[in-house]
Parts: structure tokens; C-alpha cells; sequence
């Protein structure tokens, strides 16, 4: 929407600016002493240092540490003065006789220079200024003497830098941003560069004391373009530009004299858009560094979401936005997640009678809010910067005195803006300062023209609810106006017209109204017939106090009641199916005087008790509270505006707006840190060496019976929408769910470990990572030590294996006789195969020297007869024996296929191939393992080939560590050779193949070899056999 320029009057006067929301802690959560200076650490403790020792928050409560004389470990003196976090988690801290001191966070014990290094501390007794952790493990302090000292924590080694001119006391030690090796060094009356790398400075400013604006330095801030901003002690604000040149001053209190005590700025720190927030004399201030005002943020009694009066001595910034503020009497807060209402309060600029407006209406347009007043400037609208101004649609109508008073407003479904005003109705321009007078008939008919609920129906009719008025009805293409009430055609009566806040209208073109102590009453489509539902009469309907009504897009009709919370029925089957009363569901109240549906779906619900969104869906109730900025609890009656741009706006007592971004609402708190507070056993408190949040493992004595452990959330933002859950492994069968603090409570629990984890009961998978994990190991009585019931077992045991010892022996002599009686029938099984396979042999080779001796062929028969001797001295010798060498048995097989081959007149050829890498003589086999599938080879194979000489193969070699015997000929196959059924072929070769079977089967039993074998038939290219192949494996 274009701006609009302002009357002269509207330029020279300006409004207030939202208002904040202020979180505010003090000696109810165990606050003590002004704070001086504040520090929140990674893990997500804040600390306070105080006059009234360090104090550590978490979001709920305040521990404290101060000094007791009877513990070496406390904190050696009560004013702290300054903090600076180390690169390792430590907290440092200096106070005026303490010195500086470490705290060690496991113990939660406090270490002095001394203690930690065994050399004094240089600076115990004087005033501490400032302090800065530098990178690596040297702190850098100054101190109120214009000294510098340099504390290396390594080392224990202390150094002063060389003293300020003048002798000026250190008051702020800054970090500009994009210098990393710099630090600016603010004195009361000087700036100097330090070179944090060489330790050497530089002077950049000094300020002449006998200027009274020059006031000395007590805080500092660089911003982001490099601006020095120092807070003086009576001269306000100085500005300071990147060459080190005083731009100007800002005085808080310009009317006093610049050495006035509200001058005085004790902190300053970023806040939004560029401003920076400034802690005074006076409180809080905000400077706009482009304007160059300060706007103050003033204590309201009526709010305790304001600022406390009081001066504010620390200001400390969180990466998440949130602002800490140190007051004179506690601590407060701003978060922006918890500003999620802004509360806007205009000013009249043109009603000069009353300061403040009496906000009627708040509509919508272009994503601008028009705000319609009685008693002030009439219609406001909404600036480019949030502010409320008024709307120059007419010039005033006397000095003093605003044109127009706005009784109510309705933006219509095509955009236009209706103001209902005491001197009639208009439309307003939206494009130009005009208000346009429109439905005269109307106007005139209707006098007060003041509604309690306003409805467009889908025909564009106007309705309005009033109180002990009739419903008013109009149609603005015609400009006539009808009233229905309880007077009239019997058809067309309503039940009362006491309060009719409520106006409706379904999907079926009904209109529903709220009749007040009469139940609810339904207008036909037609507009012809009144129907009425009472309670006495509808036993869905509980009561007749209905408030208010709203009809939601899924046809389903919300009543607000005095008494029962909220009633959900179906418009098209009142009472049926899907009826429900929502009444006590998170605190949702039994009084519900205002219901508003928003573009989102949710229902808006108000009542003198609280604010409310509910998802229609799940029926889940969210209380507006202190998480979304909202202080109060009375909303009854509230005009809730819910407009297209996501906001709902809420008048509160009709002078302030409240307005909120749905979106914000649906914010969730991050996941937090959780804390051990305290532990209790068998009923009292737990003490241990290591901080209690600091613990990982509780070991407990024997008979622990009650184990307790409190826990919380370390959250400071939405800490009423964190969701902890715990549960102990082994003993809980699911989380047990709690809010941002818990209490494990366990009864029972044996010796041994047992496993808590505490994690975010938002997260399903939770457990699966914890937040916090701890081991309880709780140690066993002696009787449940280990040792103990094992000797007493092992006692028991005894008696029984004294009892049944002579039986297992002589079951176990009795099994060693039938092993070695199985050994030995094995044995003589296979001498007695090996006797049966000698026969065998030697009737074969005798036949063939025989048909020699009938040749008269004495030369082959005597070589003949020196083979066989020699083979028949072999095989006698190896037949005594379970295993031989490979080369004994390489050996003999070699003479048989020798014999065999003069037998056949060298009708095959022979090859032996050994491929092994150790020596056959180391390798043992069992004897004749080769011989039987050699003369099968020769017998059924090669003898019988009739196209020329074969060749028979043997070969030795191993295979993935196991020994692999291969037999191949180039004989007839198998096939053929059972086809020709030659009786002393086929006999000869059952009784050898048999025999090699049952030694292969002995061999296994008795010796445990692995022995397998595989036949192969081979076939030529053109499909024929070609001759056969086996395999032998030899496994260990």
C-alpha cells in the first residue's frame, strides 16, 4: 500500500513503539545481590557474578557459591568482579581480595593462583576493571592501578605490561570484529591497540579530563562497521568513528547537566536493526544509531511484562539473540521467542482529552493492520516500522478533536473496508485519505450502530449480533436492513437477544447464533424458520449458556459456554455421532466466552481465565502464556482477529493490541543440556568427590533401596514446552515422560550396573541417543558377592562329585577299552584286506610271466621276474604299515606299470608327474592307494583300445593345500567297457574296486584322514569317450 503523507501535527508528534516482554528473576529463584557482570557458558549455564558471590543459573533456580572459611575449596571472597570463560571450559573470575580463581567444575571447587600454581597472584587486593581470555592459555587482566598483567596458565608465569599514560584505570577490554590479533584496551581517559601476538600497544585516543563531555570511559562496545560506542560515567554515550575520532554524544538525559548521575551508562550491548541497548542510571534505553534517539523501556505497573525501574549494570547478548540484563534488584530477560505477542500501544496525537485510544476494531488490509478507536484519533494504521499512526484519511474536525469515532469495521470478501462509525457508515479508501458515506437507509434506521459479533454470508449480507438488541440483518446492494428478535411470526422468532456475540454460517447457508441462556438458535438457507436448541430438550447440549459459536470448514459446529467448556457437534446432525465436549484438557477452562477460527484451521478460544489455540484435528489445547509474551490471563470476551497474512490481533482493554505471526507460535524450544541437581540414597543426600552434574558413574553401598535422582533442562527460552523423559534399562519398560525437570525414583534395584538415560521426550528415537546417560552400580552383600556363592556352589558340588567320582571313572575305563577294541578290529580289518589284495596282484603277474615262459621269450620273462621281485619286496614291506611315504608309493606303482607295460608289449605309454614343492618322502599316504584305479585304468581302459597306443597319466600335486592324485587314460571309457561283459574283466575289476572302497572307508575311521574320490569320463571333440580320469584328495 503506498504511504500516505502526514499532517504537519502527526510529523511533529511520534507514538511508542512496541512493546516488549521482560522474563524476571530474583530472590524467589534464589538471586542474591546486584549482579556486575554475566557470562553464558557452552554448556548453557549463565553465571552471575555478584556482591554476594558467584551464582550459577539454569533456567529454574540459582545456585550459589560463596566463601565459608571452614572450606579451603570455596570461593575466597563474596564480590565477584569480572569473568572470562578459558579455551579449556573454565571459568575465571577476579575479585578484589581474592585475586584471580579457576573453578573446577568436576569437584565444584574454586582453585586461587596459588593453589593452582604455587606462586602468588600479583594482583590480590586490588580492583579488577576487566579481564580477557587470550588464544592459547594467557588471561590478560586490568586493574583499577593502570596496570596490565598477563597471566600464562601453563606456566604459572605472571608478567606486567607496561603501565597506561596518566595512570588511567582499565575498564573494558574489546574485540573489533575482523581483527582477530587486536584488542582494544579501554581506560577512563584513553583507547590503545594491544597486538595480542607480541603483547605490544599502541595508543589511539585520549581524551582531555578538563572537557566535562569527555567523562571517563566505564563500558564499551565495537559494532559491526567498526564504530567505537563508549558509556561514560556522567557524559552519556560517546560515539567514536574506525579512526579513533569522537563523532558525537548522546546524552540519555540531555535537559541535566552532562555531569548528571543519569548519564550514566553502565553497559551496552547489539539489539535489533542495528540498535544497540543501553544500561543507565535511569534502566533500560534503546538507541536508534540512525536517529540518534533513545527510547526508554519504562516500568508499567499494569504489566509484569515490563522492565523494573532501577539501574542496569550488565548487558549480555547470546548467540541465539536473547538478552540478559543486570538490574539493581535481580535479573531479567528478553527473548525473541518469547515476544511471539507484540504489544502495540498507540497514543492520541489528534484527541488531546485522553492520552490513549479505546481500541473497537482491528482489520486487515495488504498486510497492514487498521485499527478503529472511539475517544481518539479514529482509524490508525499500521507503519512501515510497526508503529500505529493515525490513518490522514480527513483533516481533524477541530483542534483538539478527532472527525470520527469508530463504533466497529468489517473487511468484505471483496476487499473493501466498512467503518461503522456514531455519524454513520462509510467505506474507506484504501488508495487515498477519503472515508466514503454509504447506505444511507441504513444508517438512519440503524442508530448506534455498535455489534457484538459481525458476519458476510455467502451472499454478501451483512449480520450483527448485539446485546438486548434485535439481530440485525443487511443487504448493502439494496441498502436495507432487517431485525429479527423474539417478536414477530412464530417461525421466525429467536429464542432471546441478550447476547448475541455468536453469528455463523455453515456450508449449507445456515446462519447459527448464540442466544444466551436460551441455548443456540438456527436461521433456515430460506431465511424463512427459526430453530431452536435448548438443553433441556438436546441431551448433547449440557447447558444454555452459550457465548459464542463458530462453524469450521469440515461442517462441525464450536459452542463456547459459561460452565462447560466447549461443545463440538456436527450443523448437519446436531448431537450425533462425533459429538464431543472439550472441558479441563490442558487446563482449558469451563468458561469460554470468544471463539475464531484462523486461515490455518486451528480454533482461537478465549475466557476470563486464559487464551487458547486448539487443532481441530487432534483436538489438542495450547495455553498462550509467558513462552508466547502474554502476562495476563483475562480474555473474556476478547475480539480475537484472525487476518490473511498469518496474525492474530487481541485488544486488551481496549487500549493495547496484541499481535502475533502464527508461524511464531508453532516454535520449539531447541534441544537442551540436562543437568544432575541432586541425588538421594535410601532417603538422604548423596555426596560425592565429583559434582553431582558432573557425574557419569554412582557407585552405592550393599541394602541400597531407594535411589533418587533429580534432573532438569539447562533452557533458558520456551522452557514450559521441553518434554524430558527417563527411563532405567532392564527396569522401565518405556520413558517415563516428565517436563524441563525430572525425578527418577527407583525402589528395589539389585547388585550390579544399571543404565539411567535422560533424554528429549519430544524425539521418538530419544533414547536412542540421550541427553544425559548415568551408570548406578549398586555393590552386592557378601552373601550376593560372586565369590561367595560359587564357594558355597562349588561346596555343594563337591559332595556330589565324591558320590558319582568311581562311576564316571569307570564308565570312562570302560569307554577307553571299547575305543582301543574298535582300533584294533579296524587294524586287522585292513591287514586282512591288504592280505586279500596281495593275492590278487600276484595271480596277474604271474599269468603274465607264465605266457613269457611259454614264448620262450627268456630275456622279458627274467626282466620280468626282477621287476615283479622287487615290487612284490615292496609291497610285502608296505603292507605292514597304516601310512608310507608318497615316494615308497610313487616307487611301487611305477614297477607295476613297468610290468604291465612288457606284459602288453608297450601298448601304453606312461607318465608320472610329481608338481609339489615339498619332498615326497616327508609326505605319508596310506600303501597301495594308487595301484587299484592304475589297473583298472589299464584292464578295462587301455587294453581293450584297438586304434593304436593310449597313454596313462598319473599326477601329483596340491591344491589350496591338499594333496591331489590324478589317474587319467586314453582307454575306452566306462561305458564301453561294461558293454563288451567280459567275465574275468568284470570280476577282477568288482573285487578291486571293492576292496579300494572298503581300505578308502578303514583309512577314514581308523587313521581320520579326509579321503575323497571322483570319477570323470572324458570325451573327444567328436562326442566320443575318450577315456576316464580320477581324482584323489588327501585333506589332514
Amino acid at each position: 500500500m503506498p504511504r500516505l503523507p502526514l499532517i504537519g501535527l502527526f510529523l511533529a508528534l511520534a507514538t511508542p513503539g512496541p512493546a516488549q516482554y521482560f522474563s524476571h528473576w530474583g530472590t524467589e529463584q534464589g538471586l542474591h545481590g546486584h549482579a556486575t557482570a554475566l557470562l553464558k557458558e557452552p554448556g548453557g549455564y549463565l553465571w552471575v557474578a555478584s556482591q554476594d558471590g558467584l551464582q550459577r543459573w539454569d533456567g529454574e533456580r540459582f545456585k550459589t557459591f560463596r566463601y565459608d572459611p571452614q572450606d579451603p575449596w570455596s570461593i575466597p571472597h563474596d564480590h565477584v568482579e569480572r569473568m572470562a570463560l578459558g579455551a579449556d571450559g573454565r571459568l575465571w573470575i577476579t575479585s578484589v581480595h581474592g585475586g584471580l580463581v579457576v573453578f573446577d567444575p568436576m569437584r565444584e571447587r574454586f582453585l586461587t593462583w596459588e593453589h593452582l600454581t604455587g606462586n602468588k597472584d600479583p594482583n590480590e587486593g586490588r580492583e579488577t576493571g576487566a579481564v580477557h581470555w587470550l588464544p592459547g592459555d594467557s588471561l590478560l587482566v586490568g586493574n583499577g592501578e593502570a596496570e596490565l598483567w598477563l597471566y600464562v596458565a601453563s606456566t604459572g608465569r605472571t608478567e606486567r605490561l607496561p603501565r597506561f599514560p596518566g595512570h588511567s584505570s582499565i575498564s573494558e577490554f574489546v574485540a573489533p570484529p575482523g581483527h582477530p590479533g587486536e584488542l582494544l584496551v579501554v581506560a577512563r581517559r584513553s583507547v590503545h591497540r594491544l597486538n595480542v601476538r607480541d603483547l605490544t600497544m599502541h595508543e589511539l585516543l585520549s581524551l582531555d579530563p578538563r572537557t566535562v563531555e569527555n567523562s571517563p570511559m566505564i563500558s564499551a562496545f565495537v559494532d559491526a562497521g567498526g564504530t567505537l560506542w563508549a558509556g561514560t560515567w556522567s557524559g552519556g554515550l560517546i560515539r567514536i568513528d574506525k579512526t579513533y575520532t569522537v563523532r558525537g554524544h548522546h546524552l540519555p538525559e540531555p535537559d541535566l547537566p552532562v555531569d548528571g548521575s543519569r548519564n550514566i551508562v553502565y553497559a551496552i550491548c547489539p539489539g535489533e536493526q542495528g540498535r544497540l541497548l543501553i544500561g543507565t542510571e535511569k534502566g533500560l534505553l534503546e538507541l536508534d544509531t540512525t536517529e540518534g534517539t533513545f527510547t526508554h523501556h519504562a516500568f508499567d505497573a499494569s504489566d509484569p511484562g515490563s522492565m523494573p525501574k532501577g539501574q542496569v549494570f550488565y548487558l549480555l547478548r547470546d548467540d541465539d539473540g536473547v538478552v540478559y540484563i543486570a538490574r539493581q534488584n535481580g535479573l531479567s530477560k528478553w527473548d525473541p521467542a518469547e515476544n511471539t505477542f507484540q504489544r502495540l500501544r498507540p497514543r492520541n496525537v489528534i484527541e488531546t482529552r485522553q492520552p490513549r485510544p479505546f481500541i473497537t476494531a482491528c482489520v486487515e488490509h495488504q498486510g497492514r493492520l487498521i485499527v478503529g478507536t472511539e475517544a481518539g484519533d479514529g482509524i490508525l494504521i499500521e507503519d512501515d516500522d510497526g508503529m500505529l499512526r493515525p490513518h490522514p484519511f480527513a483533516k481533524q474536525r477541530s483542534p483538539g478533536h478527532a472527525a470520527i469515532q469508530v463504533r466497529d469495521m468489517l473487511r468484505t470478501r471483496d476487499g473493501r473496508l466498512i467503518v461503522f462509525a456514531r455519524t454513520g457508515i462509510f467505506e474507506l479508501d484504501t488508495d487515498g485519505p477519503a472515508l466514503h458515506p454509504i447506505l444511507p437507509h441504513v444508517s438512519a434506521a440503524w442508530e448506534d450502530r455498535a455489534a457484538l459479533g459481525i458476519l458476510e454470508d455467502h451472499a454478501g449480507h451483512w449480520w450483527f449480533g448485539r446485546q438486548e438488541r434485535p439481530l440485525v440483518h443487511v443487504d448493502p446492494i439494496s441498502d436495507r436492513m432487517e431485525l429479527i428478535g423474539t417478536e414477530g411470526p412464530a417461525s421466525r422468532r429467536l429464542s432471546s437477544i441478550g447476547w448475541s456475540q455468536g453469528v455463523a454460517e455453515d456450508a449449507e447457508g445456515r446462519i447459527w447464533l448464540s442466544a444466551y441462556k436460551q441455548g443456540i438458535d438456527m436461521i433456515s438457507a430460506d431465511r424463512q424458520r427459526v430453530t431452536s436448541f435448548r438443553a433441556a430438550e438436546q441431551d448433547w447440549l449440557p447447558t444454555d449458556q452459550v457465548w459464542d459459536v463458530e462453524v469450521d470448514p469440515q461442517g462441525r459446529l464450536w459452542l463456547g459456554t459459561n460452565g462447560q467448556g466447549i461443545i463440538v457437534t456436527s450443523t448437519a446432525d446436531p448431537g450425533g455421532p462425533g459429538t464431543r465436549q472439550l472441558l479441563g484438557r490442558n487446563d482449558l477452562p469451563s468458561r469460554i466466552s470468544s471463539l475464531a477460527l484462523d486461515p490455518e484451521g486451528y480454533l482461537w478460544a478465549s475466557g476470563p481465565t486464559g487464551l487458547f489455540r486448539i487443532d481441530p484435528a487432534t483436538f489438542t489445547v495450547h495455553r498462550m502464556g509467558r513462552s508466547e509474551g502474554i502476562t495476563r490471563t483475562n480474555f473474556h470476551h476478547a475480539s480475537i482477529g484472525l487476518h490473511p497474512s498469518g496474525r492474530v490481533t487481541i485488544p486488551v482493554d481496549h487500549t493495547d493490541l496484541l499481535v502475533a505471526h502464527f508461524e511464531d507460535l508453532e516454535r520449539e524450544p531447541g534441544t537442551p543440556p540436562v543437568s544432575i541437581r541432586d541425588i538421594r540414597v535410601n532417603g538422604s543426600a548423596w555426596s560425592s568427590d565429583t559434582a553431582e552434574d558432573r557425574l557419569e558413574h554412582l557407585a552405592l553401598p550393599p541394602n541400597t533401596h531407594l535411589v533418587e535422582v533429580g534432573y532438569a533442562a539447562i533452557a533458558f527460552t520456551l522452557r514450559d514446552r521441553l518434554q524430558l523423559q527417563h527411563q532405567l534399562v532392564g527396569v522401565d519398560p518405556a520413558p517415563v515422560p516428565t517436563g524441563s525437570t525430572g525425578r527418577a525414583i527407583y525402589t528395589g534395584l539389585g547388585p550390579g550396573e544399571h543404565r539411567l538415560l535422560i533424554s528429549d521426550g519430544r524425539d521418538p528415537d530419544g533414547m536412542d541417543h540421550p541427553l544425559r546417560e548415568l551408570l548406578i552400580r549398586i555393590e552386592p552383600t557378601f552373601l550376593q558377592r560372586g565369590w561367595v556363592r560359587a564357594s558355597l556352589f562349588a561346596a555343594l558340588l563337591l559332595l556330589v562329585i565324591g558320590l558319582v567320582q568311581w562311576r564316571l571313572k569307570l564308565l570312562r575305563e570302560r569307554e577307553r577299552m571299547r575305543t582301543e577294541h574298535i582300533k584294533q578290529v579296524a587294524e586287522v580289518e585292513m591287514m586282512a584286506l591288504r592280505a586279500q589284495m596281495n593275492p590278487h596282484f600276484l595271480f596277474n603277474c604271474l599269468n603274465a610271466i607264465n605266457r613269457y615262459i611259454v614264448r620262450n621269450d627268456r630275456e622279458a620273462a627274467s626282466g620280468y621276474l626282477t621287476k615283479f621281485s622287487r615290487l612284490m619286496r615292496n609291497v610285502l614291506q608296505n603292507s605292514k604299515e597304516q601310512l608310507v611315504t608318497l615316494k615308497d608309493e610313487l616307487d611301487t606303482l611305477r614297477l607295476y606299470v613297468e610290468l604291465e607295460q612288457l606284459r602288453f608289449n608297450e601298448r601304453f605309454d606312461f607318465d608320472l608327474r610329481v608338481e609339489l614343492e615339498d619332498d615326497p618322502a616327508e609326505i605319508r599316504v596310506p600303501p597301495m592307494l594308487l595301484q587299484p584305479y592304475v589297473e583298472n585304468a589299464i584292464w578295462h581302459g587301455l587294453m581293450h583300445r584297438k586304434n593304436g597306443p593310449g597313454s596313462l597319466q598319473v599326477r601329483v600335486f596340491r591344491r589350496n593345500g591338499t594333496l591331489v592324485m590324478e589317474v587319467e587314460d586314453e582307454g575306452i571309457g566306462r561305458k564301453q567297457a561294461g558293454e563288451l561283459k567280459s567275465k574275468s574283466a568284470t570280476a577282477q575289476r568288482s573285487m578291486g574296486m571293492r576292496l579300494t572302497r572298503e581300505r578308502l572307508e578303514l583309512a577314514r575311521r581308523t587313521l581320520g584322514l579326509d579321503i575323497r574320490s571322483q570319477v570323470i569320463d572324458l570325451y573327444g571333440t567328436d562326442g566320443r569317450p575318450s577315456g576316464t580320469k580320477v581324482i584323489l584328495e588327501l585333506g589332514p
